[in-house]
C-alpha cells in the first residue's frame, strides 16, 4: 500500500533530516505496543499497516523488535493467544512475516537479537503454530 510505505518513509525521512530522534521512535513505538489491542479494536487496518512500517524500519536499522521485548512486560495478557487470540502476538508474527519476505535473516535471529522468545509468550503452541504457518514464518 503506497500510503504505508510513504509514512513508513516519512519516520525514517524525519531519522534521517535530525528532526526525530531514534530514541523518540523507540519509545513512539513501544507506547504504542503497550496500548496495541485497544487500536485494533478503533482501527482494524492498524494488524496490516504497522507490520510493514516496523519492518521498513527494521530494515533501515533504525528500530529492531527490541521495541516488542520493551512493551513485553506491560502488555503481557495480550501477548498470550487468548479466545480474541492476542493481537500482540499476532502483530509480532505478521511483523516477522513481512521482515522473513524482505531479508536474508531469520526469524529466529531477529527474535534472537531483541531477546525475545515467542514460544514463551504464547501460553499455546497450537495456536501459535497455527498462526505462524498461516503467515508463512519459520522459526
Amino acid at each position: 500500500d503506497k500510503a504505508v510505505t510513504t509514512g513508513g518513509n516519512l519516520f525514517l525521512e524525519l531519522v534521517k533530516q535530525n528532526m526525530l530522534e531514534v530514541s523518540g521512535l523507540e519509545a513512539g513505538f513501544t507506547k504504542f505496543l503497550e496500548n496495541f489491542e485497544d487500536y485494533v479494536c478503533d482501527a482494524p487496518k492498524s494488524m496490516e499497516w504497522f507490520p510493514q512500517i516496523i519492518a521498513l524500519m527494521i530494515n533501515a536499522e533504525i528500530l529492531s523488535l527490541k521495541i516488542f521485548a520493551e512493551a513485553e512486560g506491560s502488555i503481557k495478557e495480550g501477548w498470550k493467544l487468548e479466545e480474541f487470540f492476542g493481537f500482540s502476538t499476532t502483530f509480532l508474527v505478521r511483523t516477522l512475516s513481512v521482515l522473513q519476505i524482505e531479508n536474508k535473516k531469520s526469524s529466529s535471529e531477529y527474535l534472537k537479537e531483541a531477546g525475545l522468545d515467542i514460544r514463551s509468550l504464547a501460553e499455546d503452541d497450537v495456536a501459535l503454530d497455527k498462526l505462524l504457518v498461516e503467515y508463512k514464518v519459520t522459526l
